[in-house]
């Protein structure tokens, strides 16, 4: 998406790639504490940890690679280093000088060598793959290559450049960077972005995968940014590879530099989404005619107000992502009204908000329990919210200062819906959570969705009796959630569809549709519906009230 004239090569965003640990090392950390429930305690068991890489994107100018600098960029918790934006930085001095200085700090790094461009270009293929591999592939330090950035569809070429690199040298990644769903179709190549992204996994079968998508504009927010989570894990997932993606620290061509909790936000998100990794776009300010504004650390050499905030979340984001890499992402869902590319809660899932309040849940296996991760898709406010967790023992939190979990407060114990908590997220933050093993079912959750048709145009509500109901997107004729089936519609410009929990699908709901403040109650059976009577708001032919949208073209919902 971004050319920076003044580096070597003619990509802009190549942060570093996960590499994750799945089995126990000395890095692993036991658990301080039992849990129980009912008197009965739960022994924790050791819970393997792994390595969240945190890179950059304009690593250190070539006059700038010095011991105190690579010092500099550890310090504020960075994992990876990739080459700077200014001077020569694809050289062979630069890069064995950098993976030297990372290396001794505890670091790799990605490199650029201009043999992999040419390589790409077709020039003498093999002569050049086998000599960078020769010269960088045993070097301490070593993360991977750099090949593109955000290439557009066919990858014939670019495919057989990644698979070549890394036959060639299997203890390292190819690294390449996608391109973001707003991309155009010709940008693409590809008639759409999932098409875009299934074509690169299937073609060059990487070993990672990255992509960019900068939310933070001059005037307001996009929201494509979980269209992106959301494509890139699933395909991730798929192909058995981990993902990471940007973290935006600067202000460029319409898009606004971002504060600290925004910065947060977007690493915490990732995480919640099994995200393997973040980088952030950019460390060092590239040359000041490039059109960027003040960095992580500015044209001069000079820590911004950025450095702080960076190093501060680092830590956090690193504190969770170490559990995290070495856990299998299961499930994602948002509570709350939706956001683009969002999915909402399948009944069951061992995380239940018995209220709408926005949240980002990420579900992860672990031994024979699991990890609750609790992002705050708010970064201006901070978010208060009860939780339940569904656990053999006492739920745990992570405090990120030990980096061990602690059991947490357990406000009533429900036996279908399980362990109630609260917790407290500062703005764009998150909550990591340990549920002991095995994992058993946790609340049905919602009874039902009702579509509402005004005028042609469909709104989904969810309606669930812990909480009433609220609005959670625009949709179109019996669409359906995940675990719901459908109950029945009245198919008019202004009638309705019901969506039902799987297993109270044999149920009679009674289902109030109100237009222009006159209501029809009708019967929903078995994907029928049948008109009942006129009646005034919030009548039940039988059963129980469950929820309502109490306006002039509202609803409300029954359950016999």
């Amino acid at each position: 998406m971004i050319t920076i004239a003044a580096c070597s090569s003619s990509s802009s965003d190549a942060p570093a790639a996960p590499v994750t640990q799945t089995t126990p090392d000395a890095g692993m950390v036991p658990n301080a504490s039992d849990g129980a429930i009912n008197g009965n305690p739960v022994a924790t068991p050791t819970l393997p940890t792994g390595r969240f890489r945190i890179g950059v994107w304009c690593g250190l100018p070539a006059t700038q690679m010095t011991a105190a600098r690579m010092a500099e960029m550890a310090s504020a918790g960075f994992t990876t280093t990739s080459y700077g934006c200014e001077g020569d930085t694809s050289s062979a001095a630069y890069n064995a000088q950098m993976l030297a200085l990372a290396n001794a700090q505890g670091m790799d790094a990605i490199i650029l060598d201009p043999r992999v461009p040419a390589a790409l270009a077709g020039t003498d293929v093999a002569n050049n793959l086998d000599g960078v591999v020769k010269d960088f592939g045993n070097l301490p330090g070593m993360a991977g290559y750099f090949v593109a950035d955000e290439p557009t569809a066919p990858f014939d070429n670019l495919a057989s450049i990644v698979t070549g690199l890394q036959t060639r040298d299997p203890a390292h990644f190819a690294y390449t960077n996608l391109l973001p769903v707003y991309a155009s179709t010709a940008q693409l190549g590809e008639p759409t972005y999932d098409d875009y992204v299934s074509t690169y996994f299937s073609a060059a079968k990487p070993r990672i995968i990255s992509f960019d998508d900068y939310p933070f504009l001059s005037n307001g927010d996009d929201t494509t940014f979980f269209i992106d989570l959301a494509t890139m894990r699933a395909h991730a997932l798929a192909a058995g590879v981990p993902f990471l993606q940007f973290v935006q620290s600067t202000d460029f061509a319409g898009h606004r530099a971002s504060n600290g909790p925004q910065k947060l936000w977007e690493g915490m998100q990732t995480l919640a989404y099994g995200g393997a990794g973040v980088s952030y776009f950019l460390y060092w300010a590239p040359p000041a005619d490039e059109g960027f504004g003040p960095s992580i650390i500015d044209l001069d050499g000079n820590e911004t107000s950025q450095y702080a905030d960076v190093k501060a979340n680092n830590a956090r984001l690193q504190a969770f992502g170490r559990y995290l890499v070495a856990a299998k992402s299961t499930s994602v869902f948002y509570n709350g009204k939706l956001q683009a590319g969002t999915t909402t809660r399948v009944p069951g899932a061992s995380v239940y908000l018995p209220n709408d309040t926005p949240m980002t849940v990420g579900t992860f296996s672990v031994n024979d329990g699991a990890y609750a991760m609790l992002a705050n898709p708010d970064y201006g406010d901070t978010v208060e919210v009860d939780v339940y967790l569904a656990s053999k023992g006492v739920p745990e939190s992570l405090d990120v200062a030990t980096g061990k979990f602690v059991p947490m407060t357990v406000l009533a114990v429900d036996a279908e819906k399980g362990s109630k908590v609260h917790l407290s997220i500062a703005p764009g933050d998150g909550a990591l959570v340990h549920l002991p093993g095995p994992i058993p079912t946790g609340a049905p959750g919602a009874e039902a969705f009702v579509g509402t048709v005004r005028a042609n145009s469909g709104m989904l509500d969810v309606v669930d009796s812990s909480f009433g109901d609220g609005a959670i997107e625009t949709a179109s004729w019996n669409t359906c959630p995940d675990g719901y089936d459908f109950g029945g519609r009245v198919f008019t410009s202004n009638g309705f569809w019901l969506c039902v929990r799987h297993d109270l699908a044999a149920h009679t709901f009674y289902v109030g549709n109100v237009v222009a403040d006159q209501a029809e109650v009708y019967s929903v059976n078995g994907g029928t519906a049948t008109d009942v009577e006129a009646a005034s708001w919030s009548t039940c032919p039988k059963g129980t009230l469950i929820g309502r949208r109490f306006e002039s073209n509202g609803y409300w919902l029954c359950l016999d």
